[in-house]
């Protein structure tokens, strides 16, 4: 149809930021485990692996920023 516009959104475009998100990815890669597994979590929706990573990214930087 004329003037109909397609607007197409990307998935990244539509995640919010996180800023321990590649701290709490490579975390989980040290731990041994795939960052974009999921985890099940009854009556809740799955939660990347990496997600459980993020409040110690996230008390690493407080640390250090504490350390300054």
């Amino acid at each position: 149809m004329a003037g109909d516009v397609s607007v197409i959104v990307e998935e990244e475009d539509v995640m919010r930021l996180d800023p321990y998100q590649e701290r709490a990815r490579a975390l989980a890669v040290e731990a041994g485990l795939e960052p974009d597994a999921k985890i099940d979590r009854p009556g809740q929706r799955p939660i990347p692996v990496w997600c459980t990573f993020r409040d110690a990214a996230r008390n690493e930087q407080f640390t250090a920023q504490a350390a300054q």
